[in-house]
């Protein structure tokens, strides 16, 4: 998958974040902490779309 460069810009508490979360060794960069942040997204935006739909199923199952 080719890489598409992206500039951002967030604010001086959001970069110390950033940077506190590479400093700790989980991250070899910022950019891979913001990379891994829109993966986690990605997911839990998948996972409510699953809920909603068998949310909406159970609804309809359970009218009378």
């Amino acid at each position: 998958m080719a890489a598409v460069a992206k500039t951002i810009t967030v604010t001086e508490k959001n970069e110390a974040w950033i940077n506190s979360r590479v400093e700790s060794g989980n991250y070899g960069n910022a950019s891979k902490y913001i990379r891994d942040l829109i993966r986690k997204d990605q997911a839990a935006q998948s996972q409510h779309a699953k809920l909603a739909t068998l949310l909406q199923e159970g609804l309809g199952v359970c009218r009378i």
